[in-house]
């Protein structure tokens, strides 16, 4: 299986953000299926779309939740509607937890990529990045702090 996630068909897939597990998962489908290694991209997004259109998985599950960029938290433009404010804090919390299992906060941060994992998901030995396949060269830990917790040296 690990022979299919390295495909280009399954990289290219990647690229449009869709989690290792997910695309896993398709190919293993399709491969029960057809007995074909030979996927195509078109082929594995049809498994995926079919698995959500079957209750499956859900469609908000699929991807990898986009890396906070700090610019553009600084530069957007804050509103007062509530029900926005709250669903920018929920979006938020959520990029705090592991990119591969969204069960855990995140821990650790890879160099190269940036994606946040938990210690579960982090493995033991630089290899490839479960979520896209990058090389990991350097794991950093990490821990998030809230704001009110930080207290002024004056």
């Amino acid at each position: 299986m690990a022979g299919l996630l390295k495909s280009d068909a399954a990289q290219e897939v990647f690229q449009e953000g869709f989690k290792p597990r997910i695309i896993a998962r398709a190919a293993e489908r399709i491969l029960r299926k057809t007995g074909d290694e030979d996927l195509s991209k078109d082929d594995i997004l049809k498994e995926i779309e079919k698995m959500i259109k079957n209750g499956e998985i859900k469609e908000d599950s699929c991807k990898i939740p986009p890396l906070c960029q700090i610019d553009d938290i600084l530069n957007k433009n804050s509103t007062s509607d509530p029900q926005k404010l709250q669903e920018e804090v929920s979006q938020s919390k959520r990029r705090l937890y592991c990119c591969v299992c969204n069960d855990r906060k995140s821990e650790y941060i890879f160099k190269g990529c940036g994606h946040l994992v938990c210690q579960i998901c982090c493995p033991r030995r630089y290899g490839l990045c479960r979520v896209c396949g990058h090389q990991i060269v350097e794991c950093y830990s990490i821990k998030f702090t809230k704001i009110s917790d930080l207290k002024n040296d004056e």
